[in-house]
Formats: structure tokens, C-alpha cells, sequence
């Protein structure tokens, strides 16, 4: 049997524990996939981590967030979207428009390797 592993997508928890918004976003279910722990400390060891979003692009992303019920990919993907609709608002300065899109790059990186995981599961099963 393969020994799993919850990894959410948005780390590290310290960073993203400190802010109401940010523990809300970190702690959606579909934000939060088993992968195999080979792949999830792979991603640990070669993904950066993602920052955390200024004020108001936190709060702009987490109401603009659809979470997709059992897709992990189309939740990323809802994710990446609401990020990019946050970095449109007048209220998001140009550091956190900068911030975002770190997060927005950080996210991207891991999104082929939780692709393929989940892939594998799916050919498993």
C-alpha cells in the first residue's frame, strides 16, 4: 500500500495561519489533496512556497473563490483565477499585484506534479 499524504496547496502554515482570510483559504478541502508522500515531499523540496497575498488581495481572492467539489485541478485552476481577478481591483497596490502573481507562479509550479499524482490514482483505481 502507498503511504498518502494531505498537502495543502497553500503553504507554508505558519505564513498562511496568521490571517483569518488566509487560514479560511489554506483550509478548503479541495485545496488539500492525498498525494502519494513521495510527490508530496518532492514538492516540498523543489516548489517554492507561496507567499502570502497583501490585505486586500487575501480578502478579493477568498470571496472571488469557487471551490470545485472533487477536482483539485479546477479548484487550482478557480484559485489562480480569483488571484488574477484580485490583482484588478483598485484597492490592490502594485506590491501585492506583485505578490500575487509569486503566488499565482508558486501555485503553477506544483500543478503538474499534483496533475500527474492524481492521474496515477485515477489509472489505480
Amino acid at each position: 500500500m502507498v503511504n498518502r499524504d494531505r498537502h495543502h496547496i497553500l503553504f507554508p502554515r505558519l505564513e498562511w495561519n496568521l490571517r483569518p482570510d488566509a487560514r479560511l483559504l489554506r483550509g478548503n478541502s479541495t485545496l488539500i489533496p492525498m498525494l502519494d508522500r513521495s510527490v508530496h515531499e518532492q514538492i516540498h523540496r523543489e516548489c517554492s512556497q507561496v507567499p502570502l497575498l497583501g490585505h486586500n488581495a487575501l480578502e478579493l481572492t477568498r470571496l472571488s473563490f469557487i471551490p470545485r467539489i472533487g477536482d483539485t485541478l479546477g479548484s487550482i485552476d478557480s484559485l489562480i483565477m480569483s488571484i488574477e481577478k484580485s490583482k484588478q481591483s483598485l484597492k490592490c497596490p502594485p506590491i501585492d499585484k506583485q505578490l500575487a502573481d509569486l503566488a499565482i507562479e508558486a501555485i503553477l509550479l506544483q500543478r503538474p506534479l499534483i496533475a500527474s499524482d492524481i492521474a496515477r490514482q485515477t489509472y489505480i483505481i
